[in-house]
């Protein structure tokens, strides 16, 4: 897909987050120096074409009393998008990869209590045909925060990447 200016100033503009003010919109219009009907086609265009995935906010679970982990498991082929489509059916569910190894498929859970993840995973085991599911609690929290440049010609720019 082709980007123009103001596509690459909007997707920098949208990376820095929305604006907490009664129209975020409009003033992320006036920041671009758009109208916001441009801004709203611009970003539904997008967002269609999968330049952007979503719009919304990053909350800390921890602080509202939900815990988070990651899993992985080793789904077999002909059960791989079926069992995406259930990993992905829970609102705890924020990330969700598939990668090239035993290990096929990697995905983050945050629950509020253990019954509440104990039985999300149960759903999750039964349509993986009852594949084991390993667990990683995170020893410690990073909060990173990327910034993709898509007015530099690489496309990425400065941003703090964490440690990891």
């Amino acid at each position: 897909m082709d980007l123009d200016a103001k596509d690459r100033a909007l997707l920098n503009r949208l990376q820095e987050g929305l604006p907490l003010v009664k129209l975020p919109w409009e003033k992320i219009a006036d920041d671009l120096d758009m109208p916001v009907q441009e801004v709203l086609q611009r970003a539904g265009r997008l967002k269609q074409d999968g330049m952007i995935r979503r719009v919304g906010g990053i909350f800390n679970p921890a602080k509202l009393g939900f815990s988070g982990r990651l899993y992985a498991m080793e789904v077999k082929e002909e059960l791989f998008y079926d069992v995406a489509a259930v990993v992905n059916s829970f609102k705890g569910v924020t990330h969700n990869y598939r990668r090239r190894n035993r290990l096929n498929m990697w995905f983050t859970l945050s629950a509020r209590t253990e019954e509440e993840r104990a039985g999300i995973l149960e759903s999750i085991r039964e349509a993986a045909g009852k594949a084991k599911i390993y667990e990683f609690p995170a020893e410690q929290m990073y909060k990173l925060k990327v910034f993709l440049n898509m007015e530099e010609q690489q496309g990425v720019g400065e941003g703090d990447y964490g440690r990891y």
